[in-house]
């Protein structure tokens, strides 16, 4: 280990020093063309999230103003940012919603490999180098699914890797007022993001000297925007951060114990290889990203690399991560942590490289690009078996996990309440195409994430990264049971228990159970007094 960083001055000895940036104008395309590539081969992978920040667009356009259900303000969406992109792109001709989420993500995916690029070179590591890392970062399976999904995950990836290029660039002091712009907008992509913008503010510091206030002066816009926002958060929600935040706390322990697991599920071998094989390539990575380390702390402004990384790490084994395929919370930091292992690979096989010793360094650059670039997977959803542009087609066919089982109810779930007019209420734990695809209804999530009061009064052993999970909902007196009892929606469909002839004292009756592919049926339920009418074809 010592050899190795007694070399790390062979890696951007100084700003701008060292591998000074060199290349050509298309070493974009190094990037761009595989993650096009992979996106191709994910597009189809369709779930339906999106369509919960969609049903708020919706409402805001329709003058109904920022809530999921009209008239009841709460915050069910996680970017503000992202919400406001969302409505410019429903103005945009064409009804097919869906498919415009996922290509505006995908737009912010190329972006993110346009900026691999800038990062990349502000580094200051050879060419070959950089071109490892932008075929790396370009190749990211994460990256791709989570850019398909329609979410705003790549418009943050895309704002944290400009950012960090700015800052490793030296663009805190020299370009204060556009890394403060960017830094703001990062702020506004994702209540977490502030914190990200913080660590990034102390680590722009870290080289000393009369310059470190100058180098971190950005951060008073995004604090100024994130007050701001907070102050009118509070005014009109009454809450200080998103609704999703409060119906999805974890335990501390429960939260790291899913965090680790998301981690390693992170990386696709795991399809293949099982836990050992995620493992093993995990380790391969931590060995190379802590040689990175090491190597940005001595050249102190690579310094923002491995705290964003440490942030988001953090992050994740605080929150739990979340349900989907893809590590879409890891995504952001995917072109930091590859640019910090190559930084490590040039440490480690920098002098073999000069002295024409190629076979120990392809070597390492193969294991490199194999465990970075993560394309290994069985879970592909190629763009050919979307079947069609709609947004059921899309979520339908869209293979979100137990074999496309969810897919299915996501599409058809709003099938079973069409009976219900205008004014009338159902509740369901599946809120992103059954609450779009029913703008007429009001909605009772059971899941709490569009729903102030379930977030807000639910147990703490009911809340996991999926939001409330109450199997004991039938229950009067359970979490979910007290709220349904309350509101008495006319229909509640569940997936979280057996089915219940009578649940809540017999407040509701059960009409019919179906079989979709998972656990429980879908057991549709009808308020004692109220009769919708024969099942739905």
């Amino acid at each position: 280990m010592t050899g190795v960083v007694a070399r790390a001055g062979a890696v951007g000895g100084g700003r701008g020093a060292g591998h000074p940036p060199t290349g050509s104008r298309w070493d974009h395309l190094w990037a761009v063309v595989p993650f096009l590539a992979v996106s191709v081969l994910t597009f189809h992978y369709s779930p339906d999230d999106a369509l919960i920040t969609a049903r708020y667009a919706r409402n805001v356009l329709s003058g109904a103003g920022l809530a999921f259900n009209a008239g009841v303000p709460v915050e069910g969406f996680s970017s503000p940012l992202h919400l406001a992109l969302t409505v410019g792109s429903a103005l945009l001709p064409g009804g097919v919603v869906l498919l415009k989420m996922k290509l505006m993500s995908i737009v912010f995916g190329v972006l993110t490999c346009v900026a691999s690029v800038r990062l990349v070179r502000a580094v200051g590591v050879p060419h070959w180098a950089q071109v490892v890392a932008l075929v790396a970062v370009g190749a990211s399976w994460p990256l791709a699914v989570s850019a398909t999904n329609g979410l705003e995950t790549s418009l943050v990836a895309f704002l944290t890797t400009l950012l960090v290029a700015l800052l490793v660039g030296g663009g805190g002091e020299r370009r204060p007022g556009t890394t403060a712009a960017l830094a703001t907008a990062l702020a506004l992509a994702r209540p977490e993001s502030i914190g990200m913008v913080l660590v990034l503010a102390l680590a722009a510091a870290v080289p000393g000297g009369a310059g470190a206030g100058r180098r971190s002066a950005w951060v008073l816009a995004p604090l100024l925007a994130v007050a701001a926002t907070t102050a009118l958060r509070l005014a009109h929600f009454g809450a200080l951060l998103p609704n999703t935040y409060y119906a999805k706390e974890e335990g501390l322990l429960e939260g790291l114990a899913s965090g680790a697991r998301y981690i390693r599920k992170s990386q696709p071998v795991w399809d293949v290889l099982g836990r050992p094989g995620a493992d093993a390539s995990l380790l391969v990575l931590a060995a190379l990203v802590g040689v990175g380390t090491v190597v940005a702390w001595r050249r102190r402004h690579l310094v923002p690399l491995p705290a964003v990384v440490l942030f988001q790490g953090a992050f994740v084994l605080r929150s739990g991560g979340d349900w989907m395929r893809g590590a879409r919370f890891l995504a952001p930091v995917i072109p930091s942590i590859t640019v910090l292992v190559v930084v490590g690979l040039v440490a480690v096989v920098g002098g073999s490289v000069a002295r024409g010793r190629w076979a120990p360094a392809g070597l390492l650059v193969a294991v490199v690009l194999a465990v970075t670039c993560w394309p290994v997977t069985s879970a592909w959803s190629p763009v050919w078996r979307a079947g069609g542009v709609d947004d059921r087609t899309l979520i339908e066919n869209g293979n979100s996990d137990f074999d496309g089982a969810f897919s299915r109810l996501w599409a058809t779930a709003p099938d079973q309440v069409a009976c219900l007019g205008p004014g009338q209420s159902a509740a369901f734990s599946e809120m992103g195409h059954f609450g779009f695809a029913l703008p007429h209804l009001q909605i009772v999530d059971v899941r709490g994430l569009t729903d102030a009061e379930l977030a807000r009064t639910a147990d703490a052993e009911v809340r996991n990264f999926y939001g409330i999970v109450d199997e004991r909902w039938f229950e009067p007196a359970s979490s979910v049971g007290r709220v349904l009892l309350e509101r008495r929606p006319e229909m509640i469909l569940s997936i979280d228990s057996d089915p219940q002839v009578a649940p809540l004292g017999g407040a509701y009756r059960l009409v019919r159970s179906i079989e979709w592919g998972w656990n429980n049926p879908l057991s549709v339920y009808e308020r004692a007094d109220f009769s919708c009418g024969p099942a739905p074809s």
